[in-house]
């Protein structure tokens, strides 16, 4: 190595260093404290090294890990914030692609005095003594500590994150001796969570995280490691008839200890009073206080009807399927509990989502704006029954934003939502956050949403770093979760980054995935795929898919199929013909309306006038062309 590559690379790391506790720290930062353009900076690295300015981050900030991991008591999830990971679900995985080994697996070889053997560091397979390394780790900081001070540059100021205390709810057994019952198990662990959430100074760790720890047959050492969780909370559900029995137990999972534990034998309709008691005892337990405000808060939008409450327990089991026949199944509870009790705000909220599912791209069953007219009136009465009901409230903004196109209000409310802790309310606005070319703002609220549900199903992680032009990460992001999540959201957004960036051949074969998965050829999915094969010269074969829409099209319009029309004829340079079928998607108010300017197929289409006039027709705010 010369002089001027070691010079450069300290010079680099000496940088990185400085700004580790920052998650935003990325290539553009670094191109911007060095002093050069993202490009030039580019180019002496790889020139230098053959590597790019994403992996040369990354896996600077995997080796600092390693070293604290294996020098310092601190567990996966302290050592993914120390060196700027947000998810501490995304460090793991990375941890463990580059050195072969997953950070519980050293910390417990560092604690059983083994000698550990790492898959890379740097290039080389090796074994690495802990003292070797601590001499080695710590000369690194210091020398470029000093050269990056040397070069004039200012680190950027982090707060360090208090400490808070941490409860993981395990999913309650249902020990009813009847499988029928497991909506209401179901229910009794989700309220139980959704109280606690009210604890201001406590962190809930999402459920779909626990679940997918235990599905795949995790150690519960491992899942307290990476989520730095301080309790756990078990329980189980038996009901016969009408009495229930529920048994929870608060343990602590590092000492091993009992911090409390109780049973409940009631009558049903005493169910009420058993979650709102659990929840206290565990504040009391946690050392922290649920206000009288917050306890008033617990059962907002419930009902003290416990058949309605049974109905819509089902409805939302079934809501929770995200089928078909589950979406049916749950209109069909809902509205039977809403007949029961008419002021049952949640079971009108949920109502509302169900039946404005049947018009998205997956139901294909009604017209976007029909399946909002059929919706909005539940909804309304939800809002009025429970005025911040958080479920409500995500209505709200989507029929704002995507039936009204009322941009301005919708963003107001997704904010107010997003101050419930809902992880829908994130994911939506963060999409609304790209749809006004707000990209960096949009990939803040993706990471918040990645740090709260790292397994949440529909990550926004993968488009947010293709909208802030990493698409190296966006590739490894969408390819790490693939191997966690192998989801219709996933592939589709994979298939989508893959299409934007030239890998046609690629793209096909994630899109015709989807299709064989799903066992559905959604509209959005065969407008993707024709733009693939247009794109990459397979002209026949976008021309067969062009055909497959317009069919689809004299059916519905469910999954906004002029939209994608008009997506493949702007793959084909067809402009006219692209233009035209975008004035039809506009004249159906297509769910996907909203994705218009961000849609990187249609960036072409920009500075034509019909395009602009679509723009200001929808009143997009802040319209630039590019």
């Amino acid at each position: 190595m010369t002089t001027n590559t070691s010079l450069l690379i300290q010079k680099l790391e000496g940088i990185i260093n400085a700004n580790l506790l920052n998650e935003q720290f990325g290539v553009e930062e670094l191109a911007n404290s060095f002093g050069v353009s993202r490009s030039q900076l580019h180019r002496k690295l790889k020139a230098a090294t053959g590597q790019s300015l994403s992996a040369f981050i990354r896996e600077y900030r995997l080796n600092v890990a390693f070293e604290l991991l294996n020098n310092e008591e601190i567990t996966a999830s302290e050592a993914a914030y120390k060196v700027g990971f947000g998810s501490a679900t995304y460090f793991s995985k990375s941890f463990k692609d580059f050195f072969g080994l997953a950070p519980s697996e050293v910390i417990r070889k560092k604690n059983e005095g083994e000698k550990i053997v790492l898959k890379q560091f740097g290039n080389s397979k090796t074994i690495y003594s802990k003292r070797l390394f601590a001499g080695l780790f710590i000369g690194i900081l210091v020398i470029s500590t000093i050269i990056y001070f040397s070069f004039g540059h200012k680190s950027m100021a982090i707060n360090n994150i208090p400490e808070n205390k941490s409860i993981a709810v395990f999913p309650f057994d249902n020990r009813s001796g009847n499988p029928e019952n497991l909506y209401f198990t179901d229910g009794v662990t989700d309220a139980i969570t959704r109280q606690l959430s009210h604890l201001q100074d406590v962190r809930v760790v999402p459920r779909s995280t626990i679940e997918h720890y235990i599905k795949d047959d995790k150690s519960i050492e491992q899942l307290v490691d990476d989520f730095n969780i301080s309790y756990i909370l078990r329980g189980s559900v038996q009901r016969v008839k009408n009495t229930v029995r529920i048994e929870v137990q608060l343990t602590n999972p590092i000492s091993q200890n009992q911090v409390w534990a109780n049973y409940y034998d009631r009558e049903i309709d005493g169910i009420f009073f058993i979650q709102n008691e659990i929840a206290e005892r565990v504040a009391s337990a946690l050392k922290t206080e649920l206000t009288i405000l917050e306890v008033s808060d617990q059962n907002i939008g419930y009902t003290k009807n416990i058949e309605a409450y049974d109905l819509y327990l089902k409805g939302v089991f079934e809501y929770r399927t995200y089928t078909r026949k589950g979406n049916q199944l749950a209109i069909k509870y809902l509205t039977k509990a809403i007949l029961l009790d008419p002021d049952f705000a949640l079971a009108h909220a949920y109502l509302a989502h169900s039946i404005l599912a049947q018009g998205s791209m997956a139901g294909s069953k009604l017209r976007a704006i029909d399946a909002f007219a059929q919706s909005f009136g539940s909804n309304e009465k939800a809002l009025k029954l429970a005025p911040d009901l958080p479920e409500a409230l995500l209505y709200k903004g989507f029929y704002l934003l995507y039936n009204n196109w009322d941009f301005q209000n919708a963003g107001e409310v997704y904010r107010k939502a997003i101050k419930n802790k809902n992880p829908d309310a994130f994911a939506l606005y963060s999409d609304y956050l790209h749809f006004i070319k707000k990209h960096k703002e949009a990939a803040e609220i993706a990471k918040e949403l990645e740090q709260k549900e790292p397994f949440y199903p529909n990550t926004r992680m993968i488009l947010a770093h293709y909208y802030e032009g990493d698409i190296e990460e966006a590739i490894a992001f969408a390819e790490s979760r693939l191997k966690i999540l192998n989801n219709y959201y996933t592939l589709d957004n994979y298939g989508f980054v893959l299409l934007n960036t030239g890998e046609y051949e690629q793209a096909i074969s994630v899109f015709n995935m989807i299709f064989k998965i799903e066992n559905f050829r959604y509209p959005r999915i065969l407008g993707w795929l024709g733009a693939a094969y247009a794109r990459s010269g397979q002209r026949e074969k976008a021309l067969s898919i062009l055909n497959e829409l317009k069919e689809i099209k004299k059916k519905t319009s469910a999954g906004s199929p002029c939209f994608f029309i008009g997506v493949i004829y702007a793959a084909l340079d067809k402009d006219v013909e692209a233009l035209q079928w975008l004035e039809k998607a506009v004249e159906d108010h297509e769910m996907e309306v909203p994705w218009l300017i961000t849609e990187p197929q249609l960036f072409d289409l920009h500075k034509k006038p019909i395009f602009q006039e679509l723009v200001q027709n929808i009143g997009f705010p802040e319209w630039v062309e590019n």
